[in-house]
């Protein structure tokens, strides 16, 4: 019995492969050839995304209000993603930066937090304080209010609160010590509100 030589399969192969190559129409070009964009299958031709990309909220600058000395200032702070009461209302539960109480700033309000916030309709933001608002005395307590209605006015669209506490409707004090049912507006504690101009 004669063995074939181990070659000659290697170039049956080669053979068979060029074969069905030439039978497909690829062949080699001299020079490269410009195609009909037209005849160019549809999306091919569009340019190729290298990077992908995330959205990242955009920061926005809010206005808190911090007791002062004699009234209250304005504080600005940022935060990201969308201008809402929440997110006022979130920067002032957390309170003066050491820097801020190093000039002397405190927050009456803090201790009443978190504010649960509720829709608005005519300008009207319904805010609900922790029962711990109650506890509050005197002066405290009016500064507190003041400092929720400032802050939450401070998101445009925003005019008045109607303040709540521990899920109950009830009387806040203005700054005259008088009791309202509110809604309340900042013109309730103008005589404390930051020192106009």
């Amino acid at each position: 019995m004669r063995r074939r030589p181990s070659g000659a399969g290697g170039a049956i192969l080669v053979l068979v492969g060029l074969g069905v190559l030439a039978g497909c129409g690829v062949g080699p070009q001299s020079s490269p050839q410009a195609l009909d964009p037209h005849g160019v299958p549809f999306g091919l031709l569009a340019p190729a995304s290298t990077t992908t990309s995330t959205t990242q909220p955009s920061p926005h600058a809010v206005v808190v209000y911090f007791e002062g000395t004699q009234r209250l200032v304005a504080v600005p702070r940022t935060v990201s993603g969308p201008l809402t009461v929440a997110a006022a209302l979130g920067q002032l539960a957390q309170g003066p930066s050491a820097a801020e109480a190093g000039r002397g700033l405190t927050s009456p309000a803090s201790s009443a937090a978190p504010f649960d916030v509720g829709r608005i309709s005519g300008g009207t933001v319904t805010v609900d304080a922790a029962a711990s608002f109650a506890s509050l005395a005197g002066q405290s307590q009016i500064v507190a209010a003041a400092q929720i209605v400032f802050s939450a006015t401070s998101v445009p669209g925003v005019t008045s609160v109607s303040l709540s506490v521990g899920g109950q409707q009830t009387e806040v004090p203005t700054a005259d010590g008088s009791l309202s049912p509110g809604p309340l507006t900042r013109a309730d504690y103008a005589s404390i509100g930051p020192a106009p101009g």
